[in-house]
């Protein structure tokens, strides 16, 4: 079983740069627990793929760190952008919701 913190971005990437490499420093590698962090291609797409690809290589190669681009257009929606997270995580994982600026 593993915790999983399921975030959604959408034009959040100045939260998200204070936010995510802290939570990430508290997260041991062994002991069972992830961020899952969906991107849904906003504006700041570029930004926040950039800041991942620099900050974050050592938390995705461990397994602490999901980190997935949701490239479909829609109008945002909490509700949709938690349920493709949730997809993302293990069918028995427990699973957490965190803004991305928490």
């Amino acid at each position: 079983m593993q915790l999983s913190y399921c975030i959604t971005c959408y034009n959040r990437y100045e939260q998200l740069q204070k936010t995510l490499l802290k939570n990430l420093s508290t997260i041991k590698e062994t002991n069972n627990t992830r961020i899952i962090l969906v991107n849904f291609n906003g504006n700041d797409n570029k930004d926040i793929t950039n800041f991942i690809d620099i900050n974050c290589k050592q938390y995705i190669n461990n397994g602490n760190l999901i980190y997935y681009i949701y490239k479909d257009n829609f109008e945002w929606c909490a509700s949709i952008a938690k349920n493709v997270a949730h997809r993302l995580a293990s069918d028995n994982d427990i699973v957490i919701n965190l803004d991305c600026d928490n």
